[in-house]
């Protein structure tokens, strides 16, 4: 938890003309939970419920904060955000299914939850980014015998990355 002003540090130096107060507030708190997302999965190759559960109300409590501030900009990023956050859970839940759930449901319901910080002008960049990663993670080590077809990688330390890469390439 110590590492919270990380983020917002990294963001506010690299975005100070690009970024308003809220959508900093939202870009820092969604890489803040996906770094702490992705040291957990890296240990314990799990997503918990309960961080997502704060997410989701971190969330809220920003949107209803911003929705103070400024209704109209905030209502269209909350249009944006719906819309990131269908689209992308959708997608993530067809491929749960498809993968006869190899991916994890903690995956599909972070990145439900990305779509929401995120919006749809970022999420798909984002998640394109990490997967784009993992993939080539896996080749390399599967090249290395380190990795068979069978093995799981824990994706949320790439989403983490490619949301990262997306906030600090302004994509």
């Amino acid at each position: 938890a110590f590492l919270l002003p990380v983020p917002y540090g990294i963001l506010g130096f690299w975005q100070r003309n690009h970024m308003d107060w809220t959508e900093m507030a939202f870009a820092g708190t969604a890489l803040w939970f996906l770094y702490v997302l992705s040291v957990i999965d890296l240990r314990q190759k799990i997503v918990p419920n309960r961080l997502l559960l704060w997410m989701g109300g971190i969330f809220l409590g920003l949107a209803g904060i911003s929705l103070l501030v400024g209704a109209e900009a905030a209502l269209k990023r909350l249009i944006l955000a719906g819309i990131g956050s269908a689209m992308m859970g959708l997608v993530f839940l067809i491929a749960y299914f498809l993968s006869r759930r190899q991916l994890g449901g903690g995956d599909v319901k972070l990145v439900a939850l990305m779509g929401l910080y995120l919006t749809a002008t970022r999420i798909v960049g984002a998640v394109f980014y990490g997967l784009l990663l993992c993939a080539v993670f896996s080749i390399v080590q599967m090249i290395r015998k380190k990795l068979s077809r069978k093995d799981g990688v824990p994706l949320v330390p790439f989403l983490f990355i490619g949301t990262f890469l997306c906030y600090l390439l302004r994509l």
